[in-house]
């Protein structure tokens, strides 16, 4: 059975979330197995948990594999520890696969449908130079070809994460 099947949705505040919304999609394919588990385990159950109590509510054999877990999830930044050492998720929806509408340009998240925009402002201030400047028609053709087709590939791969996504 695979872990889709397993974890198919959970409802945070009154919110249905799928799996594929719970775990960010860079990270699909990474967390699975017990650390998707565990990781599951500490959403659905909001609050602050310690390694001893997760080994026995998931019915591990030892701590350690527990924290072994615990780890992963900590590296992959999905959930923050205490310095007490209890483990929590914090239910924000960025963490839960909002920020897929975002691109990171130099640490900064910029919305993707401002790239639309800015496609579309810089065509045209690029179109009222060359206007300006009476710039030859080849030198039209080879911006336009090179703006667009870049834009172009921007949209074509949104488009297939997007089907990816609604496919069953």
């Amino acid at each position: 059975m695979m872990d889709e099947d397993l974890y198919p949705e959970i409802t945070i505040n009154g919110e249905k979330i799928k799996r594929n919304e719970l775990v960010p999609e860079d990270l699909q394919h990474k967390i699975k197995g017990k650390t998707l588990e565990v990781y599951y385990y500490l959403v659905m159950n909001q609050g602050k948990h310690g390694v001893r109590k997760l080994q026995r509510e998931l019915d591990y054999n030892s701590a350690s594999l527990v924290s072994y877990h615990l780890d992963r999830l900590l590296d992959y930044e999905l959930i923050s520890k205490t310095n007490e050492g209890k483990y929590y998720v914090e239910v924000d929806p960025a963490k839960l696969g909002e920020l897929e509408n975002f691109i990171i340009i130099a640490g900064k998240y910029i919305p993707k449908i401002s790239m639309y925009g800015y496609q579309a402002f810089s065509q045209i201030i690029v179109a009222i130079i060359f206007l300006l400047l009476n710039v030859q028609p080849i030198v039209w053709a080879i911006y336009l070809i090179a703006s667009s087709t870049g834009f172009l590939i921007f949209i074509l791969r949104d488009s297939l994460a997007v089907l990816n996504k609604i496919r069953p």
